[in-house]
């Protein structure tokens, strides 16, 4: 059988439903648990829960808001079924009802949300989408409750999907309320258990082992004589199986699950994981065997669900790639369709267009797909846009969602000799973001139209961006005798100019909260402005469990050295808790950098941090003015651009 990684068979397993288990952890007599609440009075529901009943809903303004005619209240809706905040790729979100301004000056609506609904979050702004109030990056949030007054399992379910990624606490405090008002709940444990794993620190976690390997064997004795057992119950108890490294339980509910259950979203992926990795080389072997699930998928989540996604979703996913690899346009256009209906990524159809443009017959409806994609991120849809997120940010990350397309389109017009349509085609994405590879490909494209001079100016983008000792010899062999050294060190200052003015021209200007603690690894709590002291700073949210961090490491120590030259500095920050093999992680990664844990998530929050890596500059006021950005080296540049501004205001 095919393993995943523990910490995504981890996550899988919180899509669990779950049966009863024995002893102890049976469903508690008096009051329902209270959901733990988060406290704030500005924005009020009555009823404060999901139901039957219209809403109505009040809110006291911020100061920002205030004396506005109306407000939007925008909204994200979770069905049972929808996966992570983060990688659900098909989100909807909605503008759930416009507020009125009424008498003391407060806002008041009326909202009706549908049955199907489970768990909900909130966020006020304004009509322009321009000032927002998210409840200091908490949100609001609504659960749907049963006749008897709890919440319902799959509203604290979606509760747990949407903090999972940014606040581990909440998901534990969630979790504490699932094993009391559903112990009898597979789910419940699961959850739990998650949770604690990611906030227990390292030494308590062989004691947490011991107690879940017995619940899985008490699950495991109460089930496996039962007649009928659900798909997704099989296939928890398989993952917690899996987890616990118990190859009995294992593979028992793996060969069960595939005899009983052939058609469940949860035995199309466990054959999908079996299929032997020599097989995808004969892809029409693959695709038949891909076929052959895609018939018998039944509707219903698998074992993806956590991220939102099906069994056909998952097939569609593995499928179209294949498919145009076979260059059949029968098969591509077939796989094209349906990934368009059931792929869980954020533009299907371009997505699909990226895919289908590499099979000759299909390449202009590939082309068509992909400029279909370019024309919407042009324009910015609330539907895609987050509650908390400013129309303004939205453009921006259309604006970077754009170029991937923009690259593929360009590429295929070059490689089709339409050599002009591809030089207008990279120069609008080379002007929407600064990405080296880009500025590389518009200087190929105006190296085929036979323009040096303008090809010399697109590589001198390249060499500002940062240091690539190779670039300057390819450029002096590919350039010849237009290759003047003197005019080549020109260009490259021309265009750091022009690349930091860029830069700053979309740059922000957001305050964060006061008073973020931070804990060094001496133990020693400090706060984030004692320690930046008046410095620029680059904060790098990070994890030890995240590949991405660890791999972005010896480009964070580079950037360490290079911030201490400009007399600013790096704040490296983990949600991991300390402890000694912590220190042991750090000592192996030659990690010298001073790290900062934020064990309480303040600085999550206070920066929206939604993963790792993750980078924020800050300027000399602690004012962040360029987020979220992805690499060591994106931040070092937004960092420079900041100290040109401040040098050339002090001249």
């Amino acid at each position: 059988m095919t393993k995943l990684s523990l910490s995504v068979a981890l996550a899988i397993l919180v899509a669990g439903l779950g049966g009863c288990e024995d002893g102890e952890e049976r469903l508690p007599e008096g009051p329902p648990p209270t959901y733990p609440p988060i406290v704030d009075s500005r924005l009020t529901f009555v009823p404060g829960r999901l139901g039957d009943d219209a809403i109505e809903v009040t809110y006291r303004p911020i100061e920002e808001l205030a004396g506005a005619a109306e407000l939007r209240l925008r909204a994200r809706f979770r069905t049972a079924n929808d996966g992570y905040a983060t990688f659900d790729g098909r989100a909807d979100y909605l503008t759930a009802a416009i507020l009125r301004s009424s008498e003391g000056g407060h806002f008041r609506a009326q909202m009706e949300v549908p049955d199907s609904i489970a768990y909900a979050i909130f966020a006020v702004e304004d009509t322009t989408g321009s000032t927002i109030d998210a409840n200091g990056g908490r949100f609001w949030e609504l659960l749907r409750h049963d006749v008897d007054g709890r919440p319902t399992f799959d509203a604290l379910l979606q509760a747990t999907n949407e903090h999972l990624v940014s606040d581990a606490d909440r998901v534990a405090e969630i979790a504490h309320v699932m094993i009391e008002a559903y112990p009898d709940r597979f789910g419940s444990w699961v959850v739990h258990d998650m949770a604690e794993r990611r906030i227990r620190p390292t030494d308590q976690q062989g004691e947490l082992q011991s107690s879940r390997r017995s619940r899985a064997k008490r699950f495991h004795r109460r089930f496996e004589d039962e007649e009928h057992v659900p798909a997704d119950e099989m296939a928890h108890l398989y993952w917690y199986g899996y987890v616990l490294e118990d190859a009995g339980i294992e593979e028992f509910w793996h060969d069960r699950l595939l005899d009983e259950h052939p058609g469940s979203g949860f035995a199309i992926e466990f054959r999908l994981r079996d299929l032997p990795k020599e097989l995808e080389k004969d892809t029409t072997a693959y695709l038949r065997e891909l076929e052959r699930s895609w018939q018998t998928a039944q509707p219903g989540p698998g074992v993806s669900a956590r991220w939102g996604w099906d069994a056909r979703s998952v097939l569609v996913q593995r499928a179209l790639p294949a498919a145009a690899r076979t260059r059949r346009a029968e098969t591509a256009a077939l796989w094209a369709e349906r990934y368009r209906a059931h792929a869980r990524v954020a533009d299907p159809d371009g997505s699909a267009g990226l895919w289908i443009r590499r099979v000759p017959e299909l390449r202009q409806r590939g082309m068509t797909l992909i400029r279909g994609a370019i024309a919407r991120l042009d324009s910015v849809n609330d539907r895609w846009r987050p509650p908390g997120r400013t129309v303004a940010a939205q453009r921006r990350e259309n604006r970077r969602e754009s170029v991937w397309y923009l690259r593929w389109l360009g590429q295929e017009l070059l490689d089709a000799g339409e050599v002009s349509a591809a030089i207008d085609t990279f120069r609008v994405a080379a002007g929407r973001v600064w990405y080296p590879y880009l500025r590389d490909a518009l200087a190929n494209a105006y190296l085929a139209a036979g323009d040096t001079a303008r090809a010399l100016e697109a590589w001198a983008f390249v060499a500002a961006y940062g240091p690539r000792p190779m670039l300057e010899d390819s450029v002096r062999a590919r350039t010849g005798s237009h290759f003047d050294e003197e005019r080549w060190s020109s260009l490259i200052e021309d265009a750091k100019r022009d690349l930091r003015r860029s830069l700053l021209a979309e740059s922000v200007s957001r305050s964060i909260p006061g008073g973020i603690r931070l804990t060094g690894r001496d133990g020693a709590t400090r706060t984030l402005d004692d320690i930046r002291d008046g410095r620029p700073a680059v904060v790098f949210f990070w994890s030890r469990y995240c590949e991405p961090s660890v791999r972005a490491l010896r480009d964070v120590k580079r950037l360490a050295r290079r911030l201490e030259g400009y007399g600013a500095t790096l704040l490296a920050v983990t949600a991991d808790s300390s402890s000694a093999d912590f220190d042991a992680f750090l000592s192996e990664q030659d990690v010298e950098f001073r790290v900062w844990h934020d064990e309480r998530r303040d600085a999550v929050r206070a920066f929206r941090s939604v993963g790792t890596p993750e980078f924020f500059v800050l300027d000399r006021t602690g004012a962040v003015r360029f987020e979220m950005s992805h690499t060591a080296d994106d931040a070092r540049f937004q960092l420079e651009a900041l100290i040109w501004e401040a040098r050339r205001e002090a001249s």
